[in-house]
């Protein structure tokens, strides 16, 4: 049997977070979680990550400069963003794959989209 994906969660509210992986590990996922874009780029580097799901919006590095630091290391891996804001910036266009607004997708719909992006970046 193959291993499941290894998703890497990126969000400066721990709640996100937890509920994030609940909802991944629920549905097969392995799950790694970080509270900061430095803290993303860290595990980032050290584990091999699937995929990465970044909040837009962080203190410090935020999620922009993290994701396009993940990208020029490993440009295969994908990267959703997850956001509260209506719409994200044009700076975010070419570094995501995609991004959602925080609680406006049904559950199934982002666990197929995430389960879809994990195992093409997989093969």
């Amino acid at each position: 049997m193959a291993h499941s994906p290894r998703i890497l969660c990126v969000d400066d509210e721990p709640s996100v977070l937890l509920t994030l992986q609940a909802m991944l590990e629920a549905a097969g996922f392995r799950v790694v979680t970080a509270e900061s874009g430095r803290e993303a780029l860290a595990i980032f580097e050290k584990e091999n990550i699937d995929l990465v799901l970044m909040d837009y919006a962080m203190p410090g590095l935020n999620g922009i400069a993290a994701a396009t630091r993940m990208k020029e290391r490993k440009p295969n891996v994908p990267i959703g963003f997850l956001s509260a804001y209506q719409e994200l910036p044009g700076e975010t266009v070419g570094i995501g794959e995609w991004w959602i607004r925080k609680g406006d997708e049904d559950p199934e719909r982002l666990l197929a989209r995430i389960a879809s992006l994990a195992n093409r970046a997989r093969s």
